[in-house]
Order: structure tokens, then C-alpha cells, then sequence
């Protein structure tokens, strides 16, 4: 089974795409000195979302992320399924829909990610709110 976010955490995701639905996006920078928060619902899959959530940084002219994480959201919690960031260039998947409507996933990844979303939310918390 997938770990989900915390209640605390659960409760700023909720927050960040509050009124957000398939296809649209936001971004939230109430604060000059931390980096914006991007969040986009990417699709919808059965009674769940897919939603990215990112800060990104410019060098050398590009846009690049960190991080970038997905996660599925849906009555049960919400689950981080990726990561990604630029310098260093690390990508991970920790869950993934397979083509018969299922998912697998890496369970020791998915729960290192779950604990980091718990924190980077707390973070964004109390730099965005």
C-alpha cells in the first residue's frame, strides 16, 4: 500500500490546489526571500488527480526545478509517485500506472519521498501562508 501524507502536510497540499481543476495551474509567492510555489493538475485518473508541485530556479537562461514532485490525490490521502530535480539531475519513480489501470511501486522510494513531501510542505507552510 502507498504511504500518503501526514495530516498536517495533507492539509497545505489542499490548500496549495484549492480550486484548481484538470489542466489548470497556480503559483503562489507571498514571500520575496523563498523560492514561488508552481502547482499544476496534470490529469485525472478514474476519481483521482495527478498533481505537480514545484519551485524552480533560473541559470544560464533555463527554468529548472526544485524540486518537481507528482502526486495522485484522491478520498484516500494524497501519494507522491515522482521526483525530480536539476543540479544534480536526479529523477525518480517511486509509483507509476501501468497500462492495465493498475500501479506498481517501489515501496522503500515511495516512503523516502512521502517523508520528504512532509517536510518540504511544512516549509512551504510557513513561507507561502
Amino acid at each position: 500500500m502507498l504511504n500518503k501524507l501526514n495530516k498536517t502536510a495533507e492539509k497545505t497540499f489542499h490548500k496549495l490546489i484549492d480550486g484548481l481543476k484538470v489542466h489548470e495551474s497556480r503559483k503562489i509567492e507571498n514571500s520575496t526571500a523563498f523560492m514561488a510555489v508552481h502547482i499544476e493538475v496534470l490529469e485525472q485518473r478514474h476519481k483521482s488527480l495527478v498533481v505537480s508541485v514545484a519551485h524552480y530556479f533560473e541559470q544560464n537562461g533555463d527554468l529548472c526545478c526544485d524540486p518537481d514532485m507528482t502526486f495522485l490525490v484522491n478520498d484516500l490521502g494524497v501519494f507522491p509517485l515522482t521526483f525530480q530535480q536539476a543540479i544534480p539531475p536526479v529523477y525518480q519513480v517511486a509509483a507509476e500506472f501501468t497500462e492495465n489501470g493498475g500501479m506498481r511501486y517501489n515501496k522503500q522510494l515511495q516512503k523516502q519521498l512521502t517523508q520528504f513531501a512532509n517536510g518540504w510542505m511544512k516549509n512551504i507552510e510557513a513561507q507561502q501562508f
